[in-house]
């Protein structure tokens, strides 16, 4: 029985160190991505997600009024 309880308490410690890791690296990638987002030039808000989604900004268009 005493094995059992320590075989599961390593199980937890093994699982909750993975947790901590993933977490960490997350929170890495996360500054990493917002950190390049900050240093990159500011654009016009259509410009970003066109290029987010690998599309062209679509031209203004202009009303004439006759």
């Amino acid at each position: 029985m005493e094995a059992w309880g320590k075989c599961q308490n390593e199980l937890l410690r093994s699982q909750l160190e993975n947790m901590i890791k993933s977490f960490f690296h997350l929170s890495l990638l996360l500054g990493v991505i917002s950190s390049h987002l900050l240093m990159s030039p500011i654009l016009p808000p259509r410009t970003v997600g066109a290029s987010l989604l690998g599309t062209q900004a679509a031209e203004p268009r202009t009303s004439v009024s006759l």
